[in-house]
């Protein structure tokens, strides 16, 4: 839920959801002759700066501008309110609000189901018959385990860096 917040009420931190407001997006011009440099420095700054988590938006989103015909958006969001999965569920719903604004189609006003939402879905399946079922299949699946693999060990990158998706 993007629009999660947190509090300290008597030393402990407390989560509630926020109204819903409308926010100003800002933009950004990197159309530039150093406009690549620029912006992988933008970036470079806006994910280095702490996103402050008392009482305070836990996400930032901004309109970039790359050239005349190329343009995109920039989205930051802490991982306490967001993990993988929920990221992609939102860039979705960025470019699919996108290209109905873009083809002059009614966009939904619905409301899409919150991570609490998932949550509870998720408590009544583990709470559930078919989840013991789900259970007994799969131990029974490793009732005999397969010999281990060797895995291989994967390199991580330490540097920042973005993707541009042409919409």
């Amino acid at each position: 839920e993007l629009r999660s917040r947190f509090i300290e009420v008597e030393g402990k931190p407390m989560k509630y959801i926020s109204e819903f407001r409308e926010i100003e997006l800002e933009r950004f011009d990197f159309s530039g002759i150093e406009g690549s440099y620029e912006f992988d420095e933008w970036v470079r700054e806006k994910s280095e700066t702490p996103i402050k988590l008392s009482d305070s938006d836990l996400y930032y989103f901004a309109g970039i501008k790359f050239s005349e015909k190329e343009t995109g958006f920039y989205f930051l969001v802490h991982h306490i309110i967001c993990d993988g999965w929920s990221v992609g569920l939102v860039i979705n719903q960025i470019i699919d609000t996108y290209n109905k604004l873009k083809d002059e189609e009614e966009i939904p006003t619905d409301k899409m189901p919150s991570y609490s939402t998932y949550q509870e879905i998720e408590n009544k399946y583990l709470d559930s018959e078919k989840f013991a079922i789900d259970g007994m299949y799969w131990k029974k699946m490793f009732e005999i385990m397969p010999e281990p693999q060797d895995i291989k060990p994967h390199s991580l990158s330490t540097g920042l860096s973005s993707e541009r998706i042409t919409l």
